[in-house]
């Protein structure tokens, strides 16, 4: 059966929840920057560079891509993921990676001016998902947006995961629940204290079945210091000084740094016990054994952002011809993306394969109904047809 294109996308789930809050304000010249880091992975670190002109520590995940950070200048950025747009502004431009531009500016730039100099140096095509906020200590903050460059007004920026350029300001409530949460407040007023900087970080914050957020920073820019929270417990505070960070220059997974809580430990194991299972499922000797994995990723709610490896799984248990246990994986993970053409397409190349022909028509017609301009699918269809009328 020719109709199965090689799988080479993530399926069309998609949490817009995966995603990051930030704010800075000023008050009497001294500057306060927060942020969220909203995310599913529980595996947090904190690091150091020192290789440049000003020293930085980042924090961001296992894979050591910095997801935002300070320098002994008193520059802080954080990034955010975004609906795509495209970025125009390419010609002529430097060719480099995200972590070696990051690298760059934060072990040379103590300004914004100075950060968007550089940027407007390269090619930022890489960014057509993401966007970066830069403050630095004077107060002033940038996001630069790929072609564009926002510039705070006023005495306090707000940055979440939507286009501010692109954006009515009288929009911005509607499409971001945690920018209206975080404005409510500092448009009231704005205090200097570590205290009113958790307000805000505990309005923006996110939970649910998928992890929220994952840590939190308080930077103060005029003290060069850290407040750091993990799993969105604003109960328990960590304050760390950079000097001190940079003389020790060690890798830190962050929950070493802290008490262990009932909710962090329970989401950290039920993700951990589903991303286990979830790598394992083309490996499963057995029907039974399968079903039975199967049925343990029920009960763990994190199951549902495994899903390109259920698609691998149910490609690779399909080359094997092992369409009993592809057919069990995938009406499991059908359940879960109820819209995806891919996975119908692929049971019902299963279901033919096993000759459950009414079945497999019933799932062709369905993809066909999701995804009616792939031409595969209606080749497939017909070849299901055929084999019905023999």
């Amino acid at each position: 059966m020719k109709y199965l294109l090689s799988l080479v996308l993530l399926c069309a789930f998609t949490i817009s929840s995966f995603a990051c809050s930030m704010f800075s304000f000023q008050v009497d010249g001294k500057t306060l920057v927060g942020n969220n880091e909203d995310y599913f992975d529980p595996d947090t670190w904190m690091w150091t560079d020192k290789s440049g002109k000003y020293g930085s520590v980042f924090f961001g995940f296992g894979n050591f891509f910095a997801q935002g950070g300070m320098n002994e200048a008193g520059l802080v950025f954080d990034g955010f993921a975004m609906e795509a747009r495209k970025v125009n502004d390419v010609a002529g431009k430097k060719s480099t990676n995200p972590a070696k531009l990051v690298r760059k500016i934060m072990s040379s730039c103590s300004t914004v001016a100075e950060v968007e100099e550089i940027m407007k140096e390269y090619d930022l095509s890489f960014m057509e998902n993401a966007q970066l906020m830069f403050v630095d200590q004077t107060g002033a903050s940038l996001v630069v947006e790929g072609d564009n460059y926002v510039h705070s007004k006023g005495d306090y920026h707000i940055t979440t995961n939507f286009y501010q350029s692109s954006t009515p300001r009288e929009d911005f409530y509607k499409v971001c629940h945690r920018y209206a949460a975080g404005d409510k407040i500092m448009s009231q007023g704005l205090e200097y204290s570590i205290e009113y900087g958790e307000s805000v970080l505990a309005a923006m914050h996110q939970e649910g079945f998928w992890g929220g957020t994952q840590y939190s920073n308080i930077y103060d820019l005029e003290e060069k210091k850290v407040y750091l929270y993990l799993f969105h417990n604003y109960e328990e505070r960590l304050e760390l000084s950079l000097d001190d960070l940079l003389k020790k220059g060690k890798k830190v997974q962050l929950k070493d740094l802290f008490k262990d809580t009932e909710e962090y430990v329970a989401y950290a194991e039920a993700y951990n016990r589903s991303k286990e299972i979830s790598h394992s499922l083309a490996d499963y000797k057995s029907l039974d054994e399968l079903e039975e994995a199967i049925k343990e990723l029920e009960t763990l709610p994190q199951a549902m952002l495994w899903n390109q490896q259920m698609f691998e799984a149910a490609d690779k248990l399909q080359q094997a011809e092992k369409h009993e246990m592809a057919i069990a994986l995938i009406n499991y993970a059908k359940e879960l993306i109820p819209q995806s053409w891919r996975l119908r397409a692929m049971l019902a190349k299963s279901l033919f394969m096993q000759k459950q022909l009414k079945a497999a028509e019933r799932e062709i017609a369905k993809a066909i109904e999701l995804n009616p301009e792939e031409p595969s699918l209606k080749e497939a269809q017909e070849k299901i047809r055929a084999a019905m009328e023999k």
